[in-house]
């Protein structure tokens, strides 16, 4: 959040909470819809909130290594000025 505010100053981001109840809700509210896209996003908020989507860094880093030696990972500011630098929309 605070790297989105310092890359993009002019952007006004908002930041919400909800309690786990609230985050089920929504799970639970959009189980059967048609478009899945509003499920999605209540599933993320909850693995987001309950740690679900964490991945211990020393893992991670093991497993780049072990996997994928070759390959660049870029974090989000070096994804955005990227992105800037070909012209894309972000």
């Amino acid at each position: 959040m605070k790297l989105i505010e310092k890359i993009y100053p002019d952007k006004k981001l908002k930041i919400t909470y909800k309690s786990l109840e609230e985050l089920e809700q929504d799970r639970a509210q959009h189980l059967h819809d048609k478009d899945p896209s509003q499920l999605w996003l209540a599933f993320m908020d909850l693995w987001n909130a309950t740690g679900a989507s964490s991945v211990p860094m020393n893992k991670v880093e093991e497993q780049r290594k072990k996997y994928f030696p070759d390959i660049h990972f870029s974090n989000i500011e070096e994804f955005i000025t990227t992105a800037e630098k070909a012209n894309h929309i972000i």
